[in-house]
């Protein structure tokens, strides 16, 4: 096993040790209201919206898509919680929808697209449920992937359902607002149950294709485009 394999298997032992007293902190941590810039862009997150400084996530799409060409491309992000993302595309030309079943997120990324004068279409959804039949260029999530029932908002941005439901609906839906150049982003680690989540877009007539995938800290981060796969 080389350094950087022990390393991060010594830090995943600290973490999981330490995991209640996180846990703890994070529930604190989100009752308050944060500002915080990314490259320029300036977002405030309030009290029950996913908050992208208390993951390896958020940043490593927002690195990822600052070199990918979203001008004037029909850009859709689900789940967009404060709105980092889809101001991000917006800044590099993408014409942006951006969606979240959580009212507070909603609200917090309509304002921080005034406070950073950039202009998205913002929209509460619960998946694809309220959003317009469209073939988008660019389709991004940053998605839950816990086997749990979330009991509250800001838990749908962690938790998926016990039987993996939000990628269920996810990707019977999917095929609706694509076309067959459009690029569709998925952001996971480590963490979440990849051959599931895989089996379930295999199941609806998609695969996994990786693109990108770094360490960040103690975990493996992945980067997949989702491609609709032909031989089905």
């Amino acid at each position: 096993m080389n350094y950087h394999k022990q390393r991060i298997k010594a830090l995943r032992k600290i973490v999981k040790k330490l995991h209640p007293i996180l846990l703890v902190f994070y529930k604190v941590y989100s009752t308050l209201t944060h500002s915080y810039s990314f490259n320029g862009i300036k977002i405030k997150v309030p009290s029950g919206v996913f908050n992208p400084k208390l993951s390896f996530s958020t940043k490593y799409m927002f690195d990822f898509l600052s070199t990918v060409n979203l001008k004037n491309q029909m850009f859709l992000e689900i789940g967009a919680g404060s709105g980092v993302i889809s101001l991000l595309a917006s800044k590099l030309g993408a014409n942006v929808t951006a969606t979240d079943i959580n009212p507070e997120a909603i609200e917090a990324t309509k304002g921080n697209s005034v406070l950073n004068n950039l202009q998205i279409k913002v929209l509460r959804s619960d998946l694809f449920e309220s959003i317009e039949i469209l073939a988008y260029d660019i389709i991004v999530l940053n998605p839950p992937y816990y086997p749990k029932t979330p009991k509250n908002n800001l838990e749908k941005a962690w938790y998926c359902g016990n039987n993996f439901d939000f990628f269920h609906r996810f990707f019977e839906k999917l095929n609706i607002y694509i076309h067959i150049k459009t690029k569709v982003f998925m952001v996971l680690s480590e963490d979440c149950d990849l051959s599931e989540i895989s089996r379930i877009a295999q199941s609806y007539g998609f695969y996994f294709q990786l693109i990108d995938q770094k360490i960040i800290a103690w975990e493996m981060n992945y980067i997949y485009s989702i491609q609709i796969d032909n031989a089905n």
